[in-house]
Formats: structure tokens, sequence, C-alpha cells
């Protein structure tokens, strides 16, 4: 099984904002025009754009003439293709993530420089990944791991970080220690080499033997 990932740099991008804007479906459009502040409106366009340039160019699309649609818990998908997608950003990086076969979920965090991650740890964990950083500084190889996890299945965090334990050791089927009867437990869990202070990670249905491909611009 293939899957490509892709990453870019906020900072440079190759469209202006408006060229951006006009990528956007109305949906995305009136979702960024209630953002305040204009520092996150401009990131929300510039990555859902990225997100449509991406899509198009492995279906040999337009970027705009994509539709999307949403499954029950708010995930979007391709109307009229079976493409799997996901799409993180955080700080100036954006993280995409295709897969054909199926689903895949992503997460890119910018780690900030708090003391009290093992508070955080304890508050929203299990007690399992709680041990585990008590011998280690893996919060975030933790925390993006879970909601890579979480986003493959098609949740926010809101559905509950701890309903489940994932590993920070290394990549593979075996990361995901434990789950809550009915979650899929059947999946590939791993880590990106990304930016200084940056982690990322995601998340695929353990199909069949994985190949990654993961570019950077």
């Amino acid at each position: 099984m293939n899957i490509d990932i892709y990453q870019f740099n906020l900072t440079k991008p190759d469209l202006d904002l408006n060229s951006a804007y006009n990528l956007l479906d109305v949906d995305e459009q009136q979702k960024s025009d209630r953002f305040v502040i204009k520092n996150i409106r401009e990131k929300f366009i510039f990555s859902h754009a990225l997100l449509r340039q991406v899509l198009a160019q492995n279906l040999n699309k337009t970027p705009e003439s994509l539709q999307y649609q949403y499954n029950s818990n708010g995930k979007p998908e391709l109307k009229n293709h079976e493409l799997h997608f996901n799409l993180s950003h955080s700080g100036d990086l954006v993280l995409i993530g295709l897969c054909q076969e199926a689903e895949i979920g992503v997460d890119i965090e910018h780690a900030r420089a708090h003391d009290n991650y093992q508070e955080i740890a304890e508050r929203f964990f299990t007690k399992t990944e709680v041990a585990e950083l008590k011998t280690s500084d893996d919060f975030y190889r933790i925390w993006t791991r879970k909601e890579a996890y979480l986003k493959m299945l098609g949740h926010g965090i809101t559905f509950g970080l701890d309903k489940f334990s994932v590993s920070a050791k290394k990549d593979g089927d075996d990361c995901l220690i434990s789950a809550d009867q009915g979650l899929m437990t059947n999946c590939y869990l791993g880590s990106l080499k990304t930016e200084e202070n940056y982690f990322a990670a995601f998340c695929v249905e353990n199909k069949t033997k994985l190949e990654v491909n993961y570019e950077r611009f």
C-alpha cells in the first residue's frame, strides 16, 4: 500500500492570497471569513488551497472543480473519487496525507516552550502513556500519533484521548498498544522527520506492506 505525504511552508506560498481564496468552494470561503484574526484566516486559506492543488494534481483535475462531502463525524471526503486524504497545519507548516486504499490521518504540531507537559499528559493521556513520559521527553511524538489515529477514524480530540494508548517507540503496527472496544486496532503509526521544533505523525489502516513517499516543499 502506498501513501503520499506532503509538507509545505506557509511562509513561502506559490499563490497570492486572492488566488488561493478563489480555489476554495463556498463552504470553505465562508469558514475562512469567520476567522477574525488575519494571520489565522490567511493560513486557513493557504492550507486548504494547497490541499486542493495536491488532490487535483493526483487526480488530473482542476483544484476548483473538486467537490467535498462530509461523513457523519464531519471529516471531508471527495465526491466521486476514492482517494482518501487528511490535512493538518500548525505554526507555519502544513501536512497533507493521501492514500488510495485506506483512510489516513496526519498531524503536525509546533512545539511550544511549556513546562507542564506532564500535567497535560496526566489530564488527557492514558496511564500507560503517562508512565512512558516519566522516562522520556516524547510528549509530542505521543500527541501527534494520538491525533493522527483519531483523524484516521474521522474524529477530533473531543472524542477522547484516553480511549486508546499509543507508544512513542519505533514506527510500526504495534504502536497502538490498546483501544476501547469498537475502535480499529489494525493500523500503522509512524512519525515523520520535519523541521526544528515541529513534530509530525501519520496513521493508516495496516492492510499490506507500506511504502511512504514523503516530500517537503
